[in-house]
C-alpha cells in the first residue's frame, strides 16, 4: 500500500541505497511501479528493498524494463 512517485529515498535494510526519479500506480497490473537510481551493488534483478512513502516503508522489489508486458491477440 502507498503510491511511489519522485524523489522518494530507497533503502536495503536501514541504508540508504538510492532515490526514485518517477513512478505512478499502475492500474492495469493493480501496483504501484516506479524507476529509481540505485547504488550498482543493489541493482540486481530481484532484491526486495524498501520506498520510504509519506514517513513509512513500503516493500519493493527490483525488476527490469518492461514493468509490464502483454501478449498481443492476433
Amino acid at each position: 500500500r502507498g503510491i511511489i512517485r519522485e524523489h522518494l529515498l530507497v533503502f536495503s535494510g536501514d541504508k540508504q541505497i538510492g532515490e526514485t526519479t518517477s513512478g505512478t500506480f499502475c492500474p492495469w497490473i493493480g501496483v504501484s511501479c516506479a524507476m529509481a537510481y540505485l547504488d550498482l551493488d543493489h541493482s540486481k534483478e530481484g532484491l526486495n528493498v524498501d520506498a520510504e512513502v509519506r514517513g513509512r516503508r513500503v516493500p519493493c522489489e527490483v525488476v527490469s524494463l518492461p514493468f509490464y508486458s502483454r501478449t498481443r491477440k492476433k
